[in-house]
């Protein structure tokens, strides 16, 4: 009988179904709970979710002690997450969320609490939590650090790439990516290796660099079809199947290998995806009854309440793209109301899974089928609404998008208030199918942000004094010692007339902004110039890659105390700081 570290060693040279064998083998002649859960664990990877829930079931059903308990509900987190079903996903985060630190003191602690912020990490990102996706990352990534675990490390930087892939930020997301895929060439599964390939496809698609996007996602698959998981394939070949789609190639080859998987696999999530990736596909051919066909598979995905609500929520992208159509060619304004229960749908999916991005992208759309209908001032609100949600979650795409749309529609009241066009030249008007071509295929790209002007980042101590200042641009009107008492003076001038804990976190001064985020003591500071939808991510950013660099471990702070020393970076770790800081 072979031990769990011989089961290890085949699972991390994708070799899932020796081990699971293995696992079997054992488990047959007696019940041992670490190879129990090792079966579970096997299986998940394998792609066999549904499998791996069913064993999770009958374990569930022993007595089990509370660690025993921590460990399943996190294996049936993971294969929830894996097919998207968010709602239920979120359940067990909660459960798990209070019982995270009883774990902590225990054998293997930090490898759980790792993984229980990896996973919800996953979690805030499908449901466009992005602040709190990197927050759940940086733990995951403090943890594996002190666990000296290379492969999990490289894991957390494919997380991160991804996330900031989604909050629109193409460049640092690549960067970060790159960065994972050097870690997991040294050492890790063929799997995780492929999910790198991936992402780094949807950043290159966002980044319109097409045939760099088909290459990464066509390495992807290779690796994919190598470890043989159905789940990881399915993926793997529906994205290939959106940017054939986008760029106006043929995707057939990819659709019909999703055909043939789906027949052949027992994961209803696979076959999900050919049905969304066929209406897709129908919905591209001009022909009448394809329309029809296209309609008809993208409804019963949209409607049905047993569909993982990623897929749910795309498919209703894309039939709103349809009923626009019909509304263009047909002129009905009874196709308007059934938009409206379209985006209805896309709210009530929102509010299932707690989705700020949801309802952000279903409030835009309306916003723009209330432009149709006429009704100018509530599109303008509903357009309001959207800037300030996706400030206040750092939706820095969506937030520019909600801005660019609100300028355009004050230099158009005139022609909004005036209906005397004909439905078609409104749709025209307010650009509907660009923007429902970029939610659909997240694709970025043509997106121009504000230009930001990086001056300075400082660390400030209590009593004002700068311990460390980067310079981005050599300005002798400058004074960071000035500035730094300043920020000291402003801060306990708050604290002791409002009697508040809280420090300010922002100052506007004509042209320059000032970002402040003040812990144990000490007080980070970036100032920049101009508009920017990015500075406050990039700040925790620096502020995070800092933490990890050696100076700053070997840089002493006193809880609340005036620090008696100045930190000193090194040449590398200045650039990777001006770099972050430098992207826009």
């Amino acid at each position: 009988m072979a031990d769990l570290t011989e089961i290890e060693r085949l699972v991390k040279q994708s070799q899932p179904k020796q081990a699971l064998e293995m696992v079997r083998a054992y488990l047959k002649s007696s019940f041992d709970w670490d190879y129990a859960l090792k079966e579970v664990e096997i299986l998940r990877e394998m792609g066999a979710t549904d499998e791996a829930l069913k064993i999770s079931r009958s374990l569930e059903r022993r007595d089990l002690d509370y660690l025993q308990r921590f460990d399943l509900d996190l294996e049936k987190l993971y294969c929830f997450w894996t097919k998207f079903e968010i709602e239920i996903a979120n359940e067990y985060m909660q459960t798990l969320q209070e019982s995270v630190i009883d774990v902590q003191d225990h054998e293997h602690g930090f490898s759980r609490i790792a993984r229980f912020y990896h996973l919800k990490s996953n979690i805030f990102a499908e449901t466009g939590r992005y602040r709190e996706a990197l927050s759940a990352v940086d733990i995951a990534i403090e943890y594996y650090l002190k666990l000296d675990n290379a492969e999990r490390q490289a894991l957390m930087l494919n997380n991160k790439g991804f996330i900031l892939s989604l909050i629109g930020d193409p460049k640092i997301a690549e960067m970060t990516l790159k960065e994972s895929l050097s870690l997991y060439q040294i050492e890790g599964k063929l799997q995780d290796l492929a999910r790198v390939y991936n992402n780094l496809g949807i950043v290159k698609t966002q980044q319109e660099q097409f045939e760099d996007a088909e290459t990464y996602l066509l390495k992807g698959l290779q690796l994919q079809l190598e470890v043989n998981n159905p789940l990881e394939i399915s993926y793997s070949l529906l994205e290939l199947i959106q940017l054939r789609l986008l760029t106006n190639k043929d995707p057939s080859q990819f659709m019909e290998q999703l055909r043939d998987l789906s027949t052949r696999s027992t994961e209803s999530i696979v076959r999900l995806r050919y049905q969304l990736a066929n209406g897709m596909v129908l919905k591209s051919v001009p022909r009448y009854r394809s329309k029809v066909e296209a309609q008809q598979l993208l409804e019963n995905i949209a409607w049905d309440t047993q569909t993982p609500q990623r897929y749910a929520l795309s498919a209703l992208k894309h039939l709103a793209e349809i009923k626009f159509e019909e509304l263009q060619n047909y002129g009905d304004e009874a196709i308007m109301d059934d938009i409206q229960n379209l985006i209805d749908r896309q709210f009530q999916i929102a509010n299932m899974q707690n989705s700020i991005i949801a309802e952000v992208e279903a409030r835009l759309l309306e916003s723009k089928l209330f432009l149709i209908r006429g009704e100018v001032d509530t599109s303008i609100k509903s357009l309001e609404i959207c800037l300030t949600l996706s400030k206040d979650h750092d939706l820095d795409y969506f937030a520019k998008l909600s801005n660019d749309f609100l300028r355009q529609l004050g230099t158009q009241l005139q022609y909004w208030k005036n209906q005397g066009a004909e439905i078609d030249r409104r749709i025209e008007k307010a650009e509907i199918f660009s923007f429902l071509r970029n939610i659909q295929y997240e694709n970025l790209g043509n997106l121009t942000m504000e230009q930001e002007i990086p001056i300075l980042f400082m660390i400030i101590d209590t009593a004002g004094s700068v311990k460390l200042n980067i310079r981005f641009v050599m300005m002798d009107e400058i004074n960071e010692q000035m500035i730094g008492t300043f920020i000291s003076a402003i801060n306990l001038f708050f604290s002791e007339a409002f009697v508040s804990s809280n420090n300010i976190e922002r100052i506007n001064s004509n042209d320059y902004t000032l970002l402040l985020k003040a812990e144990y003591g000490i007080t980070y500071c970036y100032i920049f110039k101009g508009q920017s939808y990015f500075a406050t991510r990039k700040l925790r950013e620096v502020i995070t890659e800092l933490k990890m660099m050696t100076s700053y471990q070997n840089f002493v702070i006193d809880r609340g105390l005036t620090i008696p020393i100045s930190m000193k970076l090194d040449q590398f770790e200045e650039e990777r700081l001006k770099q972050i800081m430098e992207n826009n």
